[in-house]
């Protein structure tokens, strides 16, 4: 066991570094919409800053994805992660509702370049290593990995939120992604990419790879199922638009968001080590997701008739802890049934399908917070349970 760990690690330190470079960019986890509704914003304003930024992918996800499998992975996450980062750095020099919505819009916008692409860059080393069998557990791994530097990413908020400003978050965030950008140019693994020939071939096979994604993905029941979950379970992320103003609500000291988002990034990264052998255990990863949304949506319902800061708290982890076994299990699913050479366009889609779903689960999200109540949020996101563990019932074989 210890050696094959070694050899893993040993294969993909590369790998592991890098996410773990861009997750010390996660440092807005626990203030993100604090920040803005302390600049005076609404909750409605504020679902509409970040489901705008949710839209951009609607757009660029998958020519950006295709353009990723037609020149290749790295390039296409450095400049997503370098824009990123030199965006970030506009923020803090406004409060300007327009204005911070264009610098999200074009930071989401950016994104779509990395998006997938890192996905596909690690499924494909591996491939061409001949070392399959680790996908899943390197997925889980990098999960863990991302997880850790988000903890570390937060305690250094909590200290920067005390002791600065909230805002100095942005600089931090920003040199996080473009530290990233470094990382992946010079260190990255090399990867086998053919060139097209011209611009004009480079276009027409982007938009080639485009038809074949979504055609493989209507031709394959479980792909079709596996994507089509991704938008019902897009509305848990109404829980991020409602946890923060929950906490505070609760009377949780606004310093101590950081730390307890830290611990959520601890028990995230335990659930996401203990992924694989979760599925292992259940000999199915159609069980697997079953059982772990039917959890998550649990959860969500019930902390929707809480007041308790502990119990509210406990629930809290609970979900951080099933949301993190979920990922690794899906994304390697979803990778076992797509071809290499449209592997990122295929996952792009799946990132396209996931915000539209996100964009209308934070504006019903943003107008029930403002109109209802907070708490009345969390049961609406749990009752999305119900369509996602639908989809993966329906799937007639699990992947072995």
């Amino acid at each position: 066991m210890k050696s094959e760990l070694k050899s893993e690690f040993s294969l993909l330190k590369r790998f592991y570094t890098f996410f773990f470079i861009e997750s010390l960019a996660g440092v807005f986890a626990a203030y993100i919409v604090i920040y803005f509704t302390e600049l005076g914003f609404s909750f409605q304003q504020v679902s509409l800053i970040v489901a705008v930024s949710l839209i951009a992918p609607l757009i660029f996800e998958v020519p950006t994805g295709a353009v990723a499998d037609q020149f290749g992975r790295r390039i296409s996450i450095a400049i997503g992660l370098f824009a990123g980062g030199f965006l970030s750095l506009l923020i803090p020099s406004t409060n300007k509702f327009l204005f911070i919505i264009i610098i999200l819009f074009s930071m989401s916008a950016f994104n779509t370049f990395s998006s997938g692409a890192d996905a596909a860059y690690l499924v494909d080393f591996l491939k061409e290593k001949k070392r399959s069998k680790l996908i899943r557990p390197a997925f889980g791994r990098v999960a863990s990995i991302g997880l850790m530097g988000n903890f570390f990413a937060l305690l250094a908020a909590s200290a920067i939120v005390k002791y600065l400003d909230m805002s100095y978050l942005w600089y931090v965030q920003g040199g996080a992604l473009i530290s990233a950008g470094f990382f992946i140019v010079f260190f990255g693994e090399p990867e086998k990419i053919k060139p097209a020939e011209n611009i004009r071939t480079a276009m027409k096979d982007t938009f080639g790879f485009a038809r074949q994604g979504f055609g493989l993905i209507f031709a394959q029941r479980t792909l079709f199922l596996l994507v089509l979950s991704a938008f019902f379970s897009a509305f848990f992320a109404i829980a991020g638009l409602v946890w923060q103003p929950f906490f505070q609500e609760i009377n949780i000291p606004l310093e101590n968001f950081g730390i307890l988002f830290a611990g959520a990034a601890i028990i995230g990264a335990i659930g996401a080590s203990s992924s694989n052998y979760f599925a292992t255990i259940l000999k199915s990863n159609k069980a697997a997701l079953i059982l772990n949304d039917l959890i998550i949506g649990s959860l969500f319902i019930t902390i929707s008739f809480v007041t308790s800061p502990l119990i509210a708290i406990m629930l809290f982890y609970g979900g951080v802890f099933g949301r993190s076994m979920t990922y690794p299990v899906k994304d390697a699913f979803l990778h076992k049934h797509i071809p290499s050479k449209i592997r990122a366009t295929v996952d792009s889609i799946k990132s396209l399908v996931t915000s539209t779903g996100g964009v209308i689960a934070l504006l019903i999200a943003g107008y029930i917070m403002d109109t209802y109540g907070i708490q009345v949020s969390f049961l609406v996101g749990g009752l999305a349970a119900i369509p996602t563990i639908i989809c993966y019932m329906l799937i007639k074989e699990d992947a072995k």
